[in-house]
């Protein structure tokens, strides 16, 4: 959760005579007497919320069905206009809207990214309406997902929402031409539930999984009403088809929301909430449909409500960024615009494309001393980003090659992310954030932390103020929900250089596509359980876009993954 934001800009650019300089690089940049100091964005800031961790004894599968109903944006109208090629004005009225910023979406993806980050939960993201809908390419007899699947299949849904607030008013024919639907089919949402507990019930193997499934609606179901007895037997079907075959649990929840202002309220209310009342007993009698009137504490209830073994708040334990599209060699910064551990003026000696991170499928920073190696690796990889920066491809050729079996977050617990490490060239298989090979008795730690080179010594290059990460993080005394620590960051410097656009052309999880002369920052932060909570700790990072005319964007705070204990 970000609470406050605050930068001011300052631009600075010069050049340096320093006598004492060595080059590492391969490549020879500027001259060995010269040190470029970066242009530098001065005090930029934000917050973090704490967030929540635990532990589930069982696997667990998590659904999310989410109401996908017009009402959630207001009333939407429509009107004929007497012509014949777009005979209806289609128009929102945002006046009553259930759900008008999409709070949902960001309490699910807020839920995920702290106490649903848990390595043993699955994912089922199914909007519905008038019919079931997806963010993402999974259907209803799809298997569950990751938790990163699981925030792209939500941040599916709220594009379909936002698009239609954005646009409130279209011409077309007499169907609705918006993404929002004008019915809310209790029936369709059970179908597809139904195909896919149904379909995972039979893959389980030896494991006995616990089913959870989150009922969220704004409304009533707007379906025939001698129906609703065939959607209560559905639920209990479902319920038994799961049990017989091999599950520990299977739970229902249904949730009504609203906000204050809202529409549904009243009549419509007391009618929906008696029959979900109704699905809630349908499942476990000693249950009844809850209530939300602020969507922002669902996130909560939905920890709660899967009775985890182990659940505790976590502390900010440790935090540094790095600039992915600069490196230092010596003093001074120069460009990798690709982000991938090679300035831009290496890749093109050395044979590769400085606009594509992957030129042989492999990250180039692992291929640039053994470049013959990357172009024959006999890999059956398919190229698909499974952690920030790296690909199934890297993943597949450090294991064939080096015999290290990473998931991407950080292999060796040492609070360097894997991602920097390969980037950086510390070892991803040996804790070392605490050597230096340089002999200058600054840690590998510090140095990547402060962007620097790591095989540079600094007893023999000073390196200008302005060429460095200055980051300080403390708590905060502003608020967070439910009295959780808050962290405010403040950068003194945030060295930027030119650099070329970039299309990241695997946009999922994190996308580090940049305009030109856009620096691409990541902020790592690295929490661990408070009260001694047997539980690991976990990495996560920001995204910050920051060009030298003075915009700065923020990404959201994202969970990259646990750390072995």
């Amino acid at each position: 959760m970000k609470l406050r934001r605050s930068l001011v800009l300052l631009f600075a650019s010069a050049t340096i005579v320093i006598l004492a300089f060595q080059n590492c690089s391969e490549v020879s940049l500027v001259s060995p007497t010269e040190v470029i100091v970066a242009a530098s964005i001065e005090k930029v800031s934000d917050n973090y919320c704490a967030p929540t961790g635990a532990s589930f004894s069982n696997p667990t599968k998590v659904t999310f069905i989410v109401d996908m109903s017009a009402s959630n944006l207001g009333v939407l109208n429509s009107t004929q206009t007497g012509e014949w090629h777009d005979p209806y004005i289609w128009a929102y009225d945002f006046t009553g809207a259930a759900d008008l910023e999409g709070q949902r979406f960001k309490a699910i993806k807020q839920f995920i990214n702290s106490c649903g980050s848990a390595s043993n939960l699955k994912y089922a993201v199914v909007g519905f309406g008038r019919h079931e809908v997806f963010g993402e390419s999974e259907s209803c007899v799809s298997s569950f997902v990751d938790q990163e699947s699981a925030l792209r299949s939500v941040a599916g849904l709220e594009k379909m929402q936002s698009l239609d607030k954005g646009n409130p008013s279209r011409w077309a024919g007499p169907q609705n031409p918006f993404n929002m639907q004008t019915a809310t089919s209790y029936e369709a949402a059970m179908n597809c539930l139904n195909d896919k507990v149904g379909e995972d019930v039979t893959y389980i193997n030896n494991e006995v999984p616990i089913y959870h499934s989150f009922f969220l609606t704004d409304g009533m179901d707007t379906g025939r009403a001698d129906k609703r007895t065939d959607v209560i037997n559905q639920l209990k079907s479902i319920k038994r088809n799961a049990l017989s075959g091999g599950a520990a649990e299977f739970n229902f929840h249904p949730l009504y929301y609203s906000s204050p202002g809202a529409a549904n309220q009243g009549a419509q209310k007391a009618d929906a909430m008696s029959f979900l009342d109704l699905l809630a007993k349908a499942v476990n009698p000693a249950t009844s449909a809850g209530e939300l009137n602020s969507i922002s504490a669902l996130d909560d209830l939905i920890c709660d409500s899967l009775q985890p073994e182990i659940q505790s708040d976590f502390s900010l334990s440790s935090a540094y960024a790095v600039n992915l599209t600069a490196k230092m060699r010596g003093a001074s910064l120069f460009a990798d615009t690709d982000m991938d551990g090679l300035l831009d003026s290496e890749e093109l000696a050395l044979g590769f494309d400085p606009q594509n991170s992957h030129t042989n499928k492999i990250i180039d920073a692992l291929c640039a001393s053994d470049k013959a190696a990357c172009e024959s690796a006999d890999l059956k990889c398919s190229g698909v980003k499974v952690s920030l920066g790296l690909t199934d491809c890297d993943i597949e050729y450090l294991d064939k090659k080096y015999n290290i079996r990473t998931k991407g977050a950080d292999h060796d617990s040492d609070t360097i992310n894997d991602y920097i490490e390969i980037i950086r060239g510390t070892a991803l298989a040996r804790a070392d954030a605490i050597e230096n090979i340089s002999g200058d008795n600054i840690s590998n730690f510090k140095k990547i932390a402060a962007g620097m080179d790591i095989h540079t010594n600094y007893k023999q290059v000073v390196v200008p103020e302005k060429n460095k990460i200055k980051m300080a993080i403390a708590l905060s005394t502003d608020t967070c929900e439910n009295n959780k620590k808050s962290y405010t960051y403040v950068f003194d410097y945030l060295p930027a250089v030119d650099v070329g656009a970039y299309q990241d052309p695997r946009p999922e999880m994190f996308d580090l596509s940049h305009a030109e002369n856009e620096n691409v920052y990541m902020v790592f932060t690295v929490w661990s359980p408070e009260g001694g909570a047997d539980l690991p700790s976990k990495l996560y990072g920001q995204k910050i876009l920051a060009n030298q005319k003075g915009s700065v964007v923020y990404g959201e705070l994202k969970f990259i993954g646990e750390l072995s204990q």
